[in-house]
């Protein structure tokens, strides 16, 4: 359709200033009027991607406040900090899913492994709130280390989960409310250690907050 739009304007406008009687300085303001609303779009645009993000500097935090080893709950990789695995959960990950495709992203990271890292889990998410297919879902999932929800805080103190980094990225408006009592559990058992937030024109990027989950109580 795109395409389609984009011949029919450009003929209309090559009909307009090349086929009609009109001086250059007509023409070079036609141009400039059509041509200006999406080169300022694309400049507004432009300027919010080149700002700094709240995942590097949450993350830039973990890795100088976290002691590492531990293990770190949060939600799908693209929506939140990206940390470095261990190499203790790299070699667990691979004793788990056997021959699943990622094995072998999981063997290079071993081979080049910098050192330290986290235990990283993820928050397991239906399916229709994710927008994908249902046997897409768990077989991704079949990859990674994910906390069930249903679980709640006794699944989360069985995979020994130390931090949970919540983001406003982490689900849409009915996967939080699903998770509503899951993440209570979790808030009133943890402890709030920082936030970071987008500002306009300064920081981009989720709002992130950062929590301890404390001992059980004996």
């Amino acid at each position: 359709m795109f395409p389609a739009l984009a011949l029919a304007a450009a003929f209309a406008v090559e009909s307009l200033l090349l086929k009609g009687k009109h001086n250059e300085a007509v023409r070079a303001a036609v141009l400039v009027l059509l041509l200006a609303p999406g080169a300022a779009r694309s400049w507004s645009f432009d300027a919010e991607l080149v700002l700094p993000d709240t995942r590097p500097q949450a993350r830039a935090w973990i890795e100088a406040n976290v002691p590492p080893g531990s293990n770190v709950m949060s939600f799908n990789s693209h929506t939140t900090v990206q940390l470095t695995p261990s190499r203790e959960h790299l070699q667990m990950l691979l004793a788990k899913i056997g021959e699943h495709p990622r094995a072998r992203l999981y063997r290079l990271m071993l081979a080049s492994h910098p050192g330290k890292g986290y235990g990283i889990y993820r928050i397991a998410q239906d399916s229709r709130i994710l927008q994908a297919g249902p046997g897409h879902v768990k077989f991704s999932a079949s990859g990674r280390a994910m906390i069930e929800p249903s679980h709640g805080l006794k699944g989360v103190r069985a995979a020994g989960i130390d931090y949970f980094v919540f983001t406003s990225y982490g689900s849409n408006a009915e996967g939080f409310e699903k998770l509503q009592p899951f993440l209570t559990e979790i808030f009133t058992a943890s402890e709030w250690l920082v936030a970071f937030r987008p500002e306009p024109g300064v920081r981009r990027g989720p709002e992130i907050s950062i929590y301890r989950l404390q001992e059980s109580p004996s």
